[in-house]
């Protein structure tokens, strides 16, 4: 009998012994899981900063667009204007040369022309 209560604890040490080194095992697991999450959740930081430094510079770029944009709508409707003005310009001297002709008195040969001086459009040769 004294022999079965020896099988027994030898038994009895040897799963002792089994849950001894699973128990540190598993330890050892948790261990390396813990410090695989820390540098996930390093790595998640680094990348979220990233993201919003990328958040910021796109909004900065979008908001130079937008200056941009309206920097070159004015450009335009100032072109527009400018070549309004031309337009205009041109068809006085047009009108301008056609009256000359008309009258048969161009201003730059010394012709009398009944219009005051300064009332005489400019010819441009």
């Amino acid at each position: 009998m004294l022999y079965l209560v020896y099988q027994a604890a030898e038994a009895l040490t040897a799963a002792e012994d089994r849950v001894t080194d699973i128990e540190a095992r598993a330890q050892t697991l948790a261990q390396r899981a813990m410090e695989e999450i820390k540098l996930a959740e390093q790595r998640v930081n680094k990348v979220d900063a990233e993201r919003r430094a990328i958040e910021s510079r796109l909004n900065e770029a979008n908001t130079r667009i937008k200056e941009c944009e309206n920097a070159l709508e004015k450009s335009e409707s100032r072109n527009a204007v400018t070549e309004a003005k031309l337009t205009a310009a041109e068809h006085r001297a047009r009108q301008a040369e056609c009256e000359c002709s008309a009258d048969g008195l161009g201003a730059h040969r010394g012709g009398n022309s009944n219009a005051p001086p300064a009332a005489r459009p400019a010819v441009f040769d």
